[in-house]
């Protein structure tokens, strides 16, 4: 298939995002330093937390200053190729359950 006009989902490998080191909610265990960061599909690591019948995954960014771990919900094209199971298998607990 062809791709005759861009919509308005980017292509992974143009996919970026910027955010905030900061902390998301009651759930995250650190503060964050402020650092604003841009980052993009190679930043992203796979992180879960355990819930009561079985882990939730989601993607995450690392702070080069404060090394706290920031939430990224990246588009579903650029969340397929991180959620693989070997990504799965070496995820990286955040530390909360349910």
């Amino acid at each position: 298939m062809e791709i005759v006009k861009e919509g308005s989902v980017p292509p992974p490998e143009l996919w970026t995002t910027t955010l905030t080191c900061s902390k998301d909610d009651e759930h995250d265990k650190k503060q964050g330093c402020g650092t604003q960061l841009k980052a993009g599909p190679p930043d992203l690591v796979l992180m879960y937390f355990r819930g009561t019948h079985f882990h939730h995954y989601y993607t995450a960014v690392q702070c080069p200053r404060c090394m706290k771990y920031n939430r990224v919900c990246p588009p579903e094209v650029v969340w397929r190729p991180v959620h693989t199971p070997e990504n799965k298998a070496n995820a990286i607990f955040d530390g909360f359950q349910d």
